[in-house]
């Protein structure tokens, strides 16, 4: 079985990414904070465009500033150049997009179709996920947030959950972006499991889907990706989880918060989550 491939690099190098180089994610994970984060800023700058048009993303990777806390995550308009379309040309896109054309064509039928609500758009739609190209899958993944129906919710919960190894990073993270706006409250768990995961593409857009859907429990699970000194949460992804902390409307749990700060290693980490101490008030 052959994997997707892409043309931009993930924030992580792919090689970090392999099972099989478990001890370089643990040599990187012990490397100094400081810098960890020099060794991601080209990184930073390849995010995928989906990603790109996340604004929590942006939020909680220090490149845009911080909403207010408890504001809902805003969601950039779809697409960089939505394509309009009519209906007579709608199968005109749909076999474009299951054809060979190169990459910016489907990318571009994808755009076309990406609003029109019909089942055959649908279902063109969840079949580009498996797109050869990850780049055009990432786009179908998140064209899919205009079909908020079972097969689509279905879909992608099976592109994070990645059974067979074939999906890349920013695919998995484009799917995640799409289930925190269909699934219904209380249906997050996929979610919040992703902030785990080992690839820190698809754990920072677990990350935002958390912030963004405000569900209980989100703040707990931002707090043990900080709270566990032995799993892979690189600097980067640390970072976005205590960022991620400011946004939620409900402060963690006081005593857990002052321990992790007095414990932290990482002084970026550590002044983010200062901010979430009530300041003292002279008597």
């Amino acid at each position: 079985m052959s994997l997707q491939t892409t043309s931009t690099r993930s924030i992580i190098p792919r090689a970090l990414q392999s099972r099989a180089s478990r001890a370089l994610r643990v040599a990187l994970r012990r490397l100094p904070p400081r810098v960890q984060r020099l060794g991601m800023q080209l990184g930073l700058r390849a995010l995928t465009p989906v990603m790109k048009r996340w604004p929590t993303v942006l939020q909680l990777l220090g490149l845009a500033p911080l909403e207010p806390a408890g504001k809902a995550g805003g969601d950039a308009r779809f697409g960089g150049e939505t394509v309009r379309t009519g209906a007579p040309r709608v199968e005109g896109w749909l076999s474009i997009l299951a054809s060979n054309a190169d990459v910016a064509s489907r990318v571009k039928s994808i755009r076309a179709i990406a609003e029109i609500r019909q089942p055959s758009v649908t279902l063109a739609l969840t079949t580009a996920l498996r797109d050869p190209s990850a780049e055009v899958a990432a786009e179908a993944a998140d064209a899919l947030r205009h079909h908020p129906g079972e097969s689509a919710a279905l879909a992608l919960r099976n592109v994070v959950a990645n059974a067979d190894g074939y999906f890349t990073g920013g695919v998995r993270a484009a799917a995640i972006r799409t289930l925190s706006v269909i699934l219904p409250r209380g249906d997050g768990a996929p979610i919040t499991a992703a902030v785990a995961d080992a690839d820190a593409e698809v754990s920072v857009a677990a990350i935002a889907g958390v912030v963004d859907r405000n569900e209980q429990g989100g703040a707990d699970a931002l707090l043990t990706v900080l709270e566990n000194p032995r799993g892979y949460y690189v600097a980067l992804t640390r970072g976005a989880a205590a960022r991620g902390l400011l946004r939620m409307p409900t402060p963690p749990e006081q005593s857990r918060l002052r321990a992790l700060i007095d414990t932290e290693h990482d002084g970026d980490v550590r002044e983010i989550l200062s901010g979430l101490v009530p300041a003292a008030h002279p008597d």
